[in-house]
């Protein structure tokens, strides 16, 4: 999947995500937790999961060099 975001967006869902990560999102009743598990039908991601996430987002694969 190709998502297009700006770089303000993917600060903001990294931020997100990180703070999430030191926090926990809220027992299981609560519209993040909704958000984060589709409802209930997915897992919510562990810590480990979320750093493999954020570094996903962050990759940015390195610019050719011309001479």
């Amino acid at each position: 999947m190709l998502l297009n975001v700006t770089k303000r967006e993917l600060s903001t869902a990294l931020a997100s995500l990180r703070r999430w990560q030191r926090t926990g999102l809220c027992d299981n009743d609560c519209e993040e937790t909704d958000i984060a598990t589709d409802g209930g039908t997915e897992k919510r991601l562990d810590e480990k999961e979320i750093d493999k996430l954020c570094e996903k987002l962050n990759y940015r694969p390195a610019k050719k060099k011309t001479d």
